[in-house]
């Protein structure tokens, strides 16, 4: 069994621009939190949980069935404390509603290729895809415990491919393998 998920890549002028900006809040951020790798970032579309590696080649035939509008821009908002209605856990990249909306589409699809070519996977039971790039995680804090630092960001990029990844937990945080074809 592996642990996989499906995501869009950054470029990499959108990771040295996060790995700018960190600087402004990682003092600020609670002294438990560890910070993503830098080549762990990407923005999650559709998380896959454990599955056999024979489903493998029906993931990866769904993602190549699954379009990337051309004029699909992926845009930041702000970093702050994540998820927005719950005891916060991350630091978030947000990525505007406009680009949520756009990628909750595309969600959608995968979703349904992944569907008819039997995939079975444990679906979240948000109303809506909130689109972000986790830059930190902690355990869970009260917001009104946490020192601000919300910072605007705002970047912009045409994601190429969807890429499935392995996620192997480990007691240091996960490691992400590229899965090819």
């Amino acid at each position: 069994m592996k642990r996989l998920f499906v995501a869009f890549e950054l470029p990499q002028t959108t990771l040295d621009s996060i790995n700018v900006a960190t600087v402004s809040f990682v003092k600020k951020i609670p002294l438990d939190a560890r910070l993503v790798k830098w080549e762990n970032l990407h923005i999650t579309i559709s998380f896959l949980g454990d599955q056999d590696e024979a489903m493998i080649p029906g993931i990866l035939d769904a993602m190549k069935g699954t379009t990337i509008p051309e004029s699909l821009y992926i845009q930041t908002n702000a970093i702050d404390y994540g998820p927005p209605a719950f005891e916060k856990r991350m630091v978030w990249l947000s990525l505007t509603k406009e680009t949520s909306k756009e990628l909750e589409f595309i969600k959608l699809s995968l979703e349904a290729n992944l569907y008819r070519n039997g995939i079975q996977w444990t679906q979240e039971n948000s109303s809506h895809f909130n689109g972000h790039i986790t830059l930190a995680r902690f355990n869970p804090k009260p917001r009104e415990r946490l020192e601000t630092i919300y910072t605007p960001f705002d970047a912009s990029f045409h994601p190429t491919e969807l890429v499935l990844f392995e996620s192997e937990l480990t007691p240091q945080g996960p490691n992400y393998y590229k899965i090819e074809n």
